[in-house]
């Protein structure tokens, strides 16, 4: 049992850690209310088993566990999450893992910010199990949008009512079924599109006449929204051209405030009227 012995804990980070011969990690603690735990690693199936009612900040970069039991996670307000399926679980019953990571998210919907990684996204879209309600979720934060993203992104986003920030932070990886994505969300919009999504993040924008539609569509579908943020290590003379472009599609918008950065720092900001 982790942390048993330590009754005033309030942090952890458990970093490249080796469960040896462990068939069940509890964590449990009363005061905990951070924890990270990134790369670690077992010889074995185990399970991964949360009782730490006081944890409201949760960041999970690891391999998935054979299971999870979550006990209290009552209290957790935010939460990252990068579960991988490895080549060998994938060989032993890769699809079963895939429902593992869909059930531990489904598990955390009670946060009010939630981050999905690549293999969080591919794995939740896979799994065949149904969406619970985000009800509380106020942002989400999207890894690498490829064709299951763009399969998964309406559902995910039809189950959070209440989101009101939108981030895709590491851009798109590709555009394969984001045509499609466009053509359910005008015919399905989001009821957060029409009621409480107030800002849209893009980072590692490739300034692509796609990203661009993409823009375009979000601008068309939006009706309260009122910032977008652009972050993109490319800007020329040639994305310059583009960010007007950009700005026209603004003019029958919501938005009142656009943000173009390049590696953090500021480069354009127009304020809308």
């Amino acid at each position: 049992m982790l942390f048993s012995g330590c009754p005033w804990l309030y942090w952890s980070r458990i970093n490249k850690c080796e469960f040896e011969d462990m068939q069940v990690v509890e964590i449990s603690s009363r005061s905990l209310e951070i924890l990270r735990i990134i790369n670690c690693s077992s010889n074995g199936k185990y399970e991964v088993l949360f009782d730490t009612p006081a944890i409201s900040v949760l960041e999970y970069h690891n391999d998935v566990a054979h299971a999870y039991s979550v006990k209290n996670l009552g209290h957790l307000s935010e939460a990252q999450l990068d579960l991988e399926v490895t080549s060998e679980q994938w060989e032993e019953d890769g699809w079963n893992y895939f429902r593992t990571i869909a059930e531990f998210v489904a598990a955390c919907s009670h946060v009010a910010t939630l981050s999905l990684s690549l293999n969080c996204i591919e794995a939740i879209n896979s799994s065949g199990r149904l969406l619970p309600k985000f009800s509380s979720l106020c942002t989400l934060t999207l890894g690498d949008i490829e064709e299951k993203g763009w399969n998964l992104l309406p559902r995910l986003l039809e189950s959070s009512p209440n989101l009101k920030v939108l981030n895709f932070e590491r851009g798109i990886f590709e555009y394969k079924g984001y045509t499609e994505f466009m053509a359910h969300m005008t015919e399905h919009v989001p009821r957060c599109f029409s009621s409480s999504l107030y800002k849209i993040e893009l980072e590692e924008f490739k300034w692509k006449e796609d990203d661009l539609k993409l823009v375009e569509h979000f601008l068309n579908i939006a009706k309260v929204l009122r910032q977008m943020k652009i972050s993109s290590n490319l800007f020329s003379v040639k994305q310059l051209s583009m960010s007007r472009k950009l700005l026209m599609l603004t003019k029958h918008s919501t938005l009142r405030e656009i943000d173009i950065q390049k590696e953090k720092t500021k480069i354009l900001e127009f304020s809308l009227m």
